[in-house]
């Protein structure tokens, strides 16, 4: 159903797109650069899908990561109104949407170097101050928002998702 409306949205698109689980992929060649966007906080074993994606890298190629963050200003506020009993804890949301664990700079960072990779490159990506349902009343929205993608660039442990840029160690 993704891929099908990749297809519908992209029709020039003329790469291969490959359905599978990441634990059960095995490419016939290597890679210059492998995105995970959105992927480890789904996997029953991220350091397995990370070690074994090393492999597939070529030896000077990139592996870039997105996550979730759990320290995003939006859940620390949620925590501090009582929304939430802990930053790192599935809500409901999470729980729907497949989550199995939140990420911060400082978890992910550990991950990714045990798993064999030297962080190139860091950044966040959307700094959200407010609630979605308050930023949509913001006059000039497009304005605000690409000031929030590009303002959270610079202050990651605020930002809703964090971005690893990774080279294989």
């Amino acid at each position: 159903m993704v891929i099908d409306l990749f297809h519908e949205q992209t029709p020039n698109f003329r790469g291969e797109v490959v359905e599978a689980y990441f634990e059960d992929y095995t490419p016939n060649t290597t890679f210059d650069v492998i995105v995970m966007g959105f992927i480890l906080e789904h996997v029953q074993d991220p350091a397995l899908v990370l070690a074994r994606y090393r492999q597939y890298l070529k030896p000077d190629g990139k592996l870039f990561v997105t996550v979730p963050n759990a320290k995003s200003m939006n859940r620390r506020l949620g925590l501090e109104m009582g929304l939430i009993d802990d930053i790192y804890s599935l809500n409901a949301n999470d729980i729907a949407m497949g989550h199995l664990r939140q990420y911060c700079r400082d978890t992910l960072g550990k991950e990714v170097r045990d798993a064999g990779y030297r962080i190139a490159h860091e950044e966040g990506i959307y700094l959200k101050p407010l609630p979605l349902s308050v930023l949509q009343t913001l006059p000039d929205r497009d304005a605000n928002l690409h000031a929030m993608l590009k303002v959270g660039i610079e202050f990651p442990d605020l930002c809703v998702a964090l971005m690893m840029e990774l080279d294989p160690a």
